[in-house]
């Protein structure tokens, strides 16, 4: 019987210690700790995880700047999960934390610097008034939120209004009415695109 052929790998290191057999005439290179197929296989799948970290990052990167590049109109945050959810009859429903209910009939697409106008229901039997938070925070004198004129809420019945409204910036909206001093109070969220 002859002795098995060796084969000398001349790349040795601290790390990394290859060496080479010979099985039915062929050499095959593998990790002193693991098998050919896993060396192998570990190896492409690092690869395949690397491949599709790097699509989705870049697809993710690609999607938050795409808009601001191709329209030259920069992104605008939008509510997302706040905004408001729209009844059967298409008016957006109102949060509150009482007895009180708001709708508010709105246009599907409200944009910046467009008069917009809006119909509001909401219940109770004292004084009405709307309040906008912009999308940076509140606007107004002494911290609170800034309230629509006003000249511009036309009563329509004692649970009802007209209320005209021009959003100066695009971004997510919070429009607050209350009634009998703030007792009664809800808020509606709005996304407000820009203007085209």
């Amino acid at each position: 019987m002859s002795a098995a052929p060796t084969i000398e790998t001349g790349n040795r290191d601290k790390n990394s210690t290859l060496y080479a057999r010979v099985v039915s005439g062929r050499a095959f290179r593998q990790r002193s700790e693991g098998t050919a197929s896993r060396a192998c296989c570990s190896g492409y799948m690092r690869l395949g995880y690397a491949i599709l970290v790097a699509a989705l990052v870049g697809a993710c990167t690609a999607s938050t700047g795409s808009g601001s590049r191709a329209t030259g109109i920069p992104m605008v945050p939008l509510c997302g999960s706040q905004t408001s959810g729209r009844d059967v009859d298409g008016a957006l429903i109102g949060s509150t934390r009482d007895s009180t209910t708001i709708r508010v009939a709105a246009a599907q697409e409200i944009r910046a610097t467009l008069e917009t106008a809006f119909q509001w229901r909401m219940t109770g039997n004292s004084t009405f008034n709307v309040y906008a938070e912009a999308p940076d925070g509140p606007v107004g004198a002494w911290g609170r939120l800034p309230r629509v004129d006003p000249s511009a809420i036309e009563p329509i019945d004692t649970e009802t209004w007209n209320v005209r409204m021009t959003f100066p910036t695009a971004g997510c909206w919070r429009l607050h009415s209350e009634r009998a001093g703030g007792k009664l109070a809800g808020d509606v969220w709005i996304n407000v695109l820009p203007r085209t």
